[in-house]
């Protein structure tokens, strides 16, 4: 812990992270940014001085990312009806701000491929990415043609778990990746290149599962 002789703004920023709780690899990355690029003119210095001077900065990196908006759905159980609340943003527009970012523009798979090894006589097909895939191959096939009005098919890659966001919010996460991009981008670091899209809640059983017969366990299961 700096002390007073190491100077002031070292204690202050040591007791903000203290207060904060800010974990080991967060405080690296603001050391990064407070030592490094944030206040370098040449990679674009951070101006924010106030409050006020942070939120339309905020408002504007929103128009990157989609936002996460509320529903419900109800269904009835065992004559009763139930509402459950969940959080999820709108995968279609997480697309388009795929599509039209320029940063993919040479990325971007629109459409599958085929890819054969022909050694001598022998003919082998070669899988190595979705695009490959027969699935993709046709499901673009099925497609219905218009050439006044071109049309692809987008590979979605749908992973849930059954786990919690956190230990504070019960609720199962779903994220979404997108398979129209190649694999060295869509399986990168970190949440490997998946947007969380989608916050279910957990359904809790209103009866005691030991209690219950086949037929009650099976009905509550269709409920989930």
């Amino acid at each position: 812990m700096p002390t007073p002789s190491t100077g002031e703004a070292l204690l202050h920023f040591a007791q903000l992270n203290v207060d904060a709780g800010l974990s080991a690899a967060f405080t690296k990355r603001m050391l990064k940014g407070v030592t490094g690029s944030w206040v370098d003119p040449g990679h674009g210095k951070v101006t924010f001085s106030s409050l006020d001077d942070y939120k339309p900065g905020l408002e504007a990196a929103r128009n990157w990312v989609p936002e996460f908006k509320k529903s419900s759905v109800s269904e009835v159980y065992d004559g009763k009806e139930y509402t459950f609340d969940f959080y999820y943003c709108a995968p279609w527009q997480w697309i388009l701000s795929l599509v039209t970012d320029a940063t993919f523009t040479k990325h971007l798979i629109w459409y599958p491929v085929k890819k054969y090894l022909h050694d001598d006589n022998i003919v082998t097909q070669l899988y190595d990415d979705i695009d490959s895939g027969e699935s993709w191959w046709n499901i673009q096939n099925a497609l219905q043609h218009n050439p006044d009005l071109p049309h692809c098919f987008l590979s979605l890659h749908i992973w849930l778990d059954k786990g919690k966001v956190s230990t504070a919010v019960k609720l199962h996460p779903a994220l979404l990746q997108a398979g129209f991009l190649p694999g060295d981008i869509r399986n990168g670091s970190g949440n490997r290149g998946a947007v969380l899209f989608l916050m279910m809640p957990v359904v809790e059983d209103p009866y005691d599962p030991k209690s219950q017969k086949e037929a009650q366990k099976t009905a509550f299961a269709f409920l989930k």
